[in-house]
């Protein structure tokens, strides 16, 4: 599978491009967006969509940022491309438009790609719906270079909740 990796120059895309250069499943880095490009990098990367050309694409995975999104999502429609959204600190607009989105392309977007996570987002709605009368508080701690907060996993983790007890509130 052909991967447009967009944020390619990020700590997530490099990890992503690391995966795709070690043959993973397949996976076939064939270049990446990222606006901080320095053009020295060992890989075909474009500053902006606009600068990609004809580039033989199957999906793009995207670990960027969310101010991005509206052209990602332009993008990933005019060439009917899947797209992987795996960015967070999306507002209500831009959440919207992913919603729209999905009704034109095939699009996975989670707050947190992690399995455990996936796992911890299980085990806490099956806590909040065992213990009603418990009160939830989420509180997280992260690295020196996290961009959002709370998280997209936080945020992930109390809707989760709130799905399964219409009492709780986001503070």
């Amino acid at each position: 599978m052909k991967i447009l990796i967009n944020g390619i120059c990020g700590h997530m895309g490099r990890e992503v491009l690391a995966l795709c250069e070690s043959g993973y499943r397949g996976a076939e880095c064939v270049g990446g967006v990222d606006p901080f490009a320095s053009g020295e990098e060992s890989f075909p990367v474009s500053k902006s969509f606009s600068e990609l050309g004809d580039t033989a694409i199957d999906c793009i995975v995207d670990f960027s940022h969310h101010s991005v999104t509206p052209a990602l999502l332009d993008f990933s429609i005019a060439n009917n491309l899947p797209l992987v959204l795996a960015t967070t600190g999306h507002d209500e607009a831009e959440l919207e438009i992913i919603k729209a989105a999905t009704q034109k392309i095939p699009l996975f977007h989670s707050a947190n790609m992690s399995l455990g996570i996936a796992l911890l987002v299980e085990l806490a709605k099956t806590t909040a719906k065992a213990f009603p009368d418990a009160d939830i508080e989420i509180v997280e701690k992260h690295h020196n270079r996290k961009l959002d907060a709370p998280s997209g996993t936080a945020l992930l983790l109390a809707n989760a909740i709130k799905e399964v007890r219409e009492d709780a509130e986001l503070v």
